[in-house]
């Protein structure tokens, strides 16, 4: 495939894919996508870099109107597989600021999307884990070992802070599964948080029915218990020794 050829069939398949609006587009949108994703990587690889800064590409990511993304599951699901698979179209995309503020707000500020935070915002001073802390549409608590496992290693990741946010953001009706989430995390890392920590977040499950009135309550208290039991027993053999 001449360089010429890869161009105008890139500028057809991605006009296809996010700009032309009609029955026929909408009903073939995968395999248009299919096609628009194999020729973004054959020219990537091949060494063609230069497709994605013809003006008439570049142009045409400029088109893409945000409602289109809005207005379509599909179209919107492309985008997103394109821009965080071949990092080249982020800056490219970033010029359409519509679209780009778009996939921010209901991706990047996402449980699914946070991954990719530094991808679009690769001059923001704040660590992934101060992000998340300020981004408010992040704090799920049915996403809390994904969210734990994308911002643990974060300098600033402060483990009871973060624990302690989730729990309070269990909602007070329909939350039993939040609540399952939240104390399954919590068991698993009780023995790396503070006695203090501990001691508000068993406050705050106390305090809202929906992880009282779990069918796995009964189980998860004992398991918590018997931790507490066991570290309490551990303390006071600790004084004991010391006294002696």
């Amino acid at each position: 495939m001449t360089y010429d050829s890869l161009k105008k069939s890139y500028k057809t398949f991605i006009k296809l894919l996010w700009v032309t609006e009609n029955e026929d587009t909408d009903k073939n949108i995968v395999g248009i996508f299919l096609f628009a994703f194999s020729v973004t990587d054959y020219a990537i690889k091949q060494g063609y870099q230069q497709l994605f800064s013809e003006d008439q590409i570049i142009n045409i990511y400029k088109k893409i109107d945000k409602d289109t993304i809005k207005n379509s599951q599909s179209r919107k699901k492309a985008l997103i597989t394109m821009l965080t698979t071949y990092p080249i179209l982020v800056n490219i995309i970033r010029e359409n600021e519509p679209v780009f503020e778009y996939i921010c707000e209901h991706y990047i500020k996402s449980p699914n999307g946070l991954k990719h935070y530094r991808l679009f915002y690769p001059n923001d001073k704040r660590s992934i884990y101060s992000f998340f802390i300020e981004t408010h549409s992040l704090h799920k608590p049915l996403f809390i070992v994904k969210l734990y496992n994308i911002i643990k290693d974060s300098e600033d990741f402060n483990i009871n802070q973060f624990t302690e946010l989730m729990f309070t953001k269990v909602p007070s009706f329909y939350g039993f599964d939040d609540a399952d989430e939240v104390t399954d995390f919590f068991i698993h890392h009780i023995e790396e948080l503070s006695d203090d920590s501990i001691k508000k977040l068993m406050e705050i499950y106390n305090n809202n029915n929906q992880f009282k009135n779990r069918y796995r309550h009964s189980n998860d208290m004992e398991i918590i218990k018997k931790h507490l039991e066991n570290e309490h027993k551990e303390v006071e053999k600790n004084s004991t020794n010391n006294d002696n």
